[in-house]
């Protein structure tokens, strides 16, 4: 057995996990999970929490952290310097940080690899779970933002400066505000899930949705949205309606340039959205042109929560061969 520790880290989550692999399988030994308030988020303090993770998962699962042949981190960010170097990472209201060298003072002992978040997730799903055995992939997510991944003949697809896969700050017209990237219009606000609870929220303080559906009090996330066009709900079907155009615009223009096997979705806003999961699955092979629907499978991941730790600590080790 080959113990790795896995880091996902989103703009609002840290997930950890202590992995054991061997052969093609694998064992989570220990994990650990923790809501990221403001406070965690700058980038010393960060990679403290991260460095008392691994110690944490290390004695959980029964191990010295000497133990630990390899670190694997993803991280909601876009990545450059072969993930040394976050450029800009909005949800976590980063720029230009050397993140390598940080981990490296407090992680040291223990050779470290850094890779986007979705990426890692989309690895997670090709070794372990629903694009094993494909060779073709993309893969959009919709959590606070959006991001995508590609596996080009069984190969990440990381781009020139390693921003592939950075759909959520593409502009497909019009001005939908103000993005936290800092650029307007980009799809994130139309789509990302930030967005959608901050628009959903302020339309019932103006007094315009059914509490009914929505209730008078508490978050609205995507699981209520969900929820209320299953009741028919009009303000849930239009916003349903113009996400679903919104993501299979982004979808069928990456499909049609790489005419993968599997279209892979994920994110929690989709995870807990079944009703949108479906429209976004019609919005997509409609749009898509007729040869490319032939071998086309629209899919969620399977691996939910656990995918992107198991990705980054998978990647962590095969860097080291």
């Amino acid at each position: 057995m080959r113990p790795a520790v896995g880091f996902d880290i989103g703009g609002s989550t840290l997930r950890g996990g202590l992995i054991g692999f061997e052969g093609d399988g694998y064992r989570l030994i220990s994990q650990y999970r923790q809501r990221l308030e403001p406070d965690d988020k700058p980038p010393v303090r960060l990679v403290e929490l991260i460095s008392r993770t691994v110690e944490r998962l290390a004695w959980q699962g029964g191990l010295q952290p000497s133990a630990i042949e390899a670190i694997g981190i993803g991280l909601c960010g876009q990545l450059t310097d072969g993930g040394h170097r976050v450029v800009n990472s909005p949800h976590l209201s980063w720029r230009e940080v050397d993140i390598g060298d940080l981990l490296t003072r407090a992680l040291g002992h223990c050779p470290i690899t850094i890779e986007n978040d979705l990426n890692a997730i989309l690895w997670g799903e090709y070794q372990f779970g629903r694009a094993r055995g494909c060779t073709h992939v993309v893969a959009l997510f919709v959590g606070s933002g959006i991001g995508g991944g590609t596996i080009v003949e069984g190969k990440l697809i990381r781009g020139a400066a390693g921003f592939a896969g950075e759909v959520g700050h593409v502009k497909l017209g019009g001005d939908s505000g103000l993005c936290r990237c800092g650029e307007r219009g980009c799809t994130e606000t139309v789509a990302g899930g930030y967005y959608l609870q901050a628009r959903t929220t302020a339309e019932r303080g103006y007094g315009r949705l059914d509490v009914g559906c929505y209730g008078e009090t508490g978050a609205v996330g995507p699981a209520e949205i969900d929820a209320a066009y299953r009741q028919g709900d009009r303000f849930a079907r239009s916003m349903w309606e113009e996400v679903a155009r919104t993501l299979s615009s982004l979808a069928s223009c990456c499909i049609a340039l790489i005419d993968p096997e599997l279209l892979l979705l994920g994110g929690g806003v989709l995870e807990h959205a079944p009703a949108l999961v479906s429209l976004v699955r019609q919005e997509v092979l409609r749009r898509v042109p007729e040869s490319h629907r032939r071998a086309l499978r629209v899919d969620l991941g399977e691996l939910s929560d656990q995918a992107g730790v198991l990705g980054s600590a998978k990647l962590a080790l095969q860097g080291l061969g």
